[in-house]
């Protein structure tokens, strides 16, 4: 679950890189439009973070926040950790599930140079940063994003809640009226092999399991998921059947799951 950024990062306004530096580099990045190049030589992306804000009382998007301050991908450390294992690598397709504004597919892209993208957002606003990502980053033959949420099946669905401090803490629920279409992965019934899915859907990632059964079962992805409770009970009893015996723990909440 990700927190406010300054829950996030603690009192992180001691400033990591000096804060005269930073608020150098922040004020160049608004002329910019905020668009980020992080001078760290291990990122090979570029970031679009419209929502960071070190103006004295505002507070930032968690992920923009940390993307900025620490020079790196949020949640580096759970990244690179997923890299050393190899489970991605240049023929690798990968399905990014509630993308946010795209950390992980650029890493997945960028860094571990797979394949391919399915990349799924349901909140437009976050939806159109991601897009912007994908632009700046001239991703667009290699990463194909959706603006829609994914679950069991074909339905709709509202936002429950929605922080500007937090985006990628957004909720949905299901609703027979709502403005945001939910699929699933087997209904796109896609011809590449998937061979590593990540799940970040604050909640609904069983459903999003449930829908996707005929595609796990086809290509025994490697999974990283965003889960907790019976949550991930539930989830470890679906796929066990499958064969996936072997489960690994990337950080509080986030569990790696393969075969072998």
């Amino acid at each position: 679950m990700i927190k406010s950024a300054f829950q996030l990062v603690g009192a992180i306004l001691t400033y990591p890189r000096g804060k005269k530096e930073t608020l150098a580099e922040y004020n160049t990045l608004k002329k910019e439009g905020f668009i980020y190049q992080p001078k760290n030589k291990k990122v090979h992306s570029k970031f679009y973070l419209p929502l960071l804000k070190l103006e004295e009382d505002l507070e930032s998007d968690a992920i923009q926040y940390s993307i900025f301050m620490f020079d790196d991908y949020y949640e580096f450390d759970e990244l690179e950790r997923m890299k050393k294992k190899n489970y991605i690598g240049k023929d690798t397709v990968v399905l990014d599930i509630g993308s946010n504004i795209g950390n992980h597919m650029l890493f997945f892209s960028n860094e571990c140079k797979c394949k391919k993208v399915y990349a799924f957002e349901p909140v437009l606003d976050t939806y159109k940063i991601l897009e912007k990502n994908i632009e700046i980053n001239h991703l667009e033959e290699k990463v194909t994003a959706y603006n829609y949420g994914v679950g069991e099946s074909v339905a709709k669905a509202n936002l429950s809640s929605y922080d500007l401090h937090n985006i990628g803490g957004a909720t949905l629920e299901l609703s027979n009226d709502g403005a945001i279409p939910i699929l699933s992965i087997d209904s796109l019934e896609l011809k590449d092999k998937v061979g590593f899915v990540k799940i970040d859907t604050e909640g609904f990632e069983v459903g999003v399991m449930k829908g996707m059964m005929k595609t796990v079962e086809r290509d025994k992805p490697v999974f990283w998921i965003e889960t907790s409770g019976e949550n991930f009970e539930t989830i470890k009893k679906m796929l066990k059947p499958l064969g996936y015996q072997n489960i690994y723990s990337l950080g509080i909440g986030d569990y790696i799951f393969s075969v072998k």
